[in-house]
């Protein structure tokens, strides 16, 4: 948007633009760009880079899904930060820096990558395990999937129809 000159810019712009700065800053490693466009992939859910010729290998083989962000890096972000995080003790700061830090930098990453289904169903499902963990319940992973399908699809319904939406569900399930 323009407004007397001045670039507004939209909630959901913000990630794409801090996205492709971190492309930028992939980009300047000294690795090859073979790697570089893997990794981006990899990490960043950006695939325009990597080379059709590699694209097609890894069709081939069966496995070109490994190159989408998906529910596995939301969770892995988890795993990693949840250990650290815990070294913070039991105080009542401590526990609210231990829910909101991990939760913040989890749905920054799933806005970066682009809200897959997949990514947006592990954000929430983290979410309410950090939130279970913060009042030191015991969360039920079902109840939690059941959960983050109704809260997603209360934000848009038209997500049950989406196919990556409901094969993220199936595997999970």
């Amino acid at each position: 948007y323009q407004f007397t000159g001045i670039r507004i810019l939209t909630w959901n712009q913000y990630p794409l633009i801090w996205r492709e700065k971190l492309i930028q800053k992939l980009y300047e490693q000294p690795i090859s760009s073979e790697s570089k466009g893997v990794l981006a992939a990899l990490i960043l859910g950006y695939s325009d880079d990597i080379d059709e010729d590699l694209m097609q290998s890894y069709s081939q083989a069966g496995v070109v899904h490994v190159l989408a962000v998906s529910g596995l890096h939301v969770g892995l972000i988890y795993l990693l930060l949840n250990p650290i995080f815990a070294l913070l003790g039991k105080k009542r700061w401590a526990k609210n820096l231990r829910l909101w830090i991990p939760f913040l930098l989890l749905w920054i990453y799933a806005a970066i990558t682009g809200f897959s289904p997949s990514v947006m169903r592990a954000a929430v499902m983290f979410s309410f395990f950090l939130v279970a963990e913060r009042f030191e319940k015991n969360p039920n992973g079902l109840n939690t999937l059941c959960a983050s399908a109704f809260f997603l699809l209360l934000f848009d319904s038209s997500l049950l129809f989406n196919i990556g939406f409901q094969l993220s569900y199936l595997a999970v399930l």
